[in-house]
């Protein structure tokens, strides 16, 4: 089934953002929509999204900054859930609604945000606590718990197991989410009549802090992705090309680790694996994917 899902951010702050700050704030928004499809996909094993494609329908910069954009989704699900999944999906989603539908998914929008600036701050202070961070994500923690029917330890399994795959993405994504509210100091970033309070985004790492903490490479493991390949070469094990949707369209070296046969793979257009990406932080301060790093096929589950 087709379904539009609205997705509204409401930054409550005074004055204007910048461009760089609006841009930042939509390119993340729309990473963790994503994941938010992915959380819901692991809360019901049987719910498949087929496809997505997430479109941007505005942004007021009129006090308070507020952004628009649209999940366009198409989703199935497994028919062994009989009658029961339809109502399921009606009361997450809803079908083609106003912008003023409370979907789940803006909600899981500010609850991944906050996961992923958490691990931030754990990285940059290693073994300090943020009680303001903590009591805000167990707080939207249980709003998504009651929104979707399931128990918080649910949700939250179904979030670590979704979000591990793309942790670096994620804590990127919720940095430049976070940004326009951070630097304006704002009242609340709100979605979905859930909000993020003054005193959780003051808690969040500073500027200053996210600077210090950016290294000039990242590394990221994914597991189980789909690697498209580009290239071959078959007598040079560092003479291949591949793609990955989650990480980009754009191809990149790939290299294979030493017990990767490459006869294995000449043959195949696609295949299943856990890559190592190496991303290199450019001019404007992002992080862009240079490498990938295959270290284990997975003979047996063929893309």
């Amino acid at each position: 089934m087709d379904i539009t899902i609205p997705h509204t951010v409401v930054y409550d702050f005074d004055g204007r953002a910048s461009v760089a700050e609006v841009a930042k704030s939509l390119v993340a928004q729309e990473r963790l929509v994503r994941e938010a499809l992915r959380v819901l996909e692991e809360v019901f094993p049987n719910l498949t999204i087929e496809a997505s494609r997430i479109e941007f329908r505005g942004a007021t910069q009129n006090s308070p900054f507020t952004t628009n954009m649209s999940a366009l989704i198409v989703a199935v699900y497994a028919s062994e859930l009989g009658e029961d999944m339809p109502d399921i999906i009606q009361t997450l989603f809803g079908y083609d609604v106003p912008d003023s539908y409370d979907s789940i998914v803006s909600v899981l929008v500010l609850l991944i945000a906050i996961w992923g600036i958490d691990w931030v701050r754990q990285k940059i202070f290693p073994g300090k606590k943020e009680k303001e961070l903590t009591a805000e994500r167990d707080r939207l923690l249980e709003q998504a718990s009651n929104r979707a029917s399931v128990t918080q330890d649910q949700m939250e399994e179904a979030i670590e197991k979704a979000l591990k795959k793309h942790k670096r993405s994620v804590m990127k994504a919720a940095a430049d989410f976070f940004e326009p509210a951070k630097k304006h100091k704002a009242r609340a970033v709100k979605a979905a009549n859930a909000e993020v309070g003054e005193k959780a985004l003051e808690a969040m790492p500073s500027d200053i802090d996210l600077a210090q903490y950016e290294p000039p490479a990242e590394f990221e493991q994914l597991e189980g992705v789909t690697v498209h390949f580009r290239a071959h070469d078959l007598d040079k094990n560092k003479a291949w090309a591949a793609t990955i949707d989650e990480v980009s369209s754009n191809r990149r070296p790939l290299h294979l680790a030493p017990d990767v046969r490459p006869e294995q793979l000449f043959d195949k257009k696609e295949i299943k694996g856990d890559v190592l990406v190496t991303s290199q932080l450019d001019v404007n301060g992002e992080y862009v994917p240079y490498l990938y790093y295959l270290q284990k096929v997975y003979d047996d589950e063929p893309a």
